[in-house]
């Protein structure tokens, strides 16, 4: 079934709210994109140019045009500041599955500000959705997602040579909504 992502949801928590990207996140995701110890464990081109973000914020919003992926800037509720993004994307209709992807700007980690959006997104996947899976996958090397994901209702599933992520040894977590 050919999921939809029009309108775009907007997404609120009690001390965020998750919404569309948009150029006025520029700065900010270039801060983030253009500093390597963000992407230690995640195969991402570091920026070098704002352009790049640009062009990056670009991307993720046409594949949201094109029902490929959901991504949302993870802001404050209070001053609207970005501080992260969320997204499910891999979508699969064969499995009727998904992955989340999930990064947030150092300052603001270990504030449960990433639990928050993680729960508001895992809801809208599973009810709005109707995903029956959503699949996390995070380096063998990088404690804290896989100390994040052990927080949370997510299960271990196991651990693969990932060819996308260059061979390198991925943990896959799991939530399932059947049963």
């Amino acid at each position: 079934m050919k999921k939809t992502f029009k309108p775009f949801p907007v997404l609120m928590t009690k001390r965020l709210i998750l919404k569309e990207l948009k150029m006025i996140h520029l700065d900010a995701l270039y801060a983030y994109h253009s500093d390597a110890e963000n992407f230690k464990f995640v195969q991402m081109n570091v920026h070098l140019s704002r352009e790049e973000t640009k062009a990056y914020i670009q991307k993720m919003n046409d594949g949201v045009k094109q029902n490929k992926w959901m991504i949302w800037a993870i802001c404050l509720r209070e001053t609207d500041e970005i501080i992260g993004t969320v997204s499910i994307w891999n979508l699969d209709d064969e499995r009727n599955s998904g992955e989340i992807g999930y990064g947030i700007f150092p300052e603001f980690r270990r504030k449960g500000f990433m639990r928050e959006a993680l729960d508001v997104v895992v809801s809208l996947a599973f009810d709005n959705l109707s995903l029956e899976i959503v699949e996390a996958y995070t380096g063998e090397d990088n404690i804290l997602s896989i100390q994040f994901l052990e927080s949370t209702a997510f299960q271990y599933v196991e651990t693969i040579i990932d060819e996308y992520s260059n061979g390198e040894r991925m943990k896959i977590y799991q939530l399932s909504n059947v049963g």
